[in-house]
């Protein structure tokens, strides 16, 4: 349900980064370790997933174990 919203923005509340985008992206991470698919339904979101997951501060804080967990 949440997905149009990133067709209509760049994140969570708009068009600035803020702690909302910081909290969720490690559960979005580890989606695809957990087998949990997203429906085609949800581009989107997968778009906004991956512009997060791009930032170098998220790369940075990760550990080694949270690394591997994606292919």
């Amino acid at each position: 349900m949440i997905a149009p919203v990133f067709s209509r923005q760049k994140y969570m509340l708009g068009e600035e980064f803020s702690m909302l985008d910081v909290a969720i992206a490690p559960l979005l991470w580890r989606l695809e370790h957990y087998g949990i698919e997203l429906p085609r339904q949800a581009a989107p979101l997968a778009k906004y997933a991956e512009r997060l997951f791009s930032r170098p501060a998220f790369i940075d804080a990760m550990t080694p174990s949270e690394k591997v967990m994606r292919k």
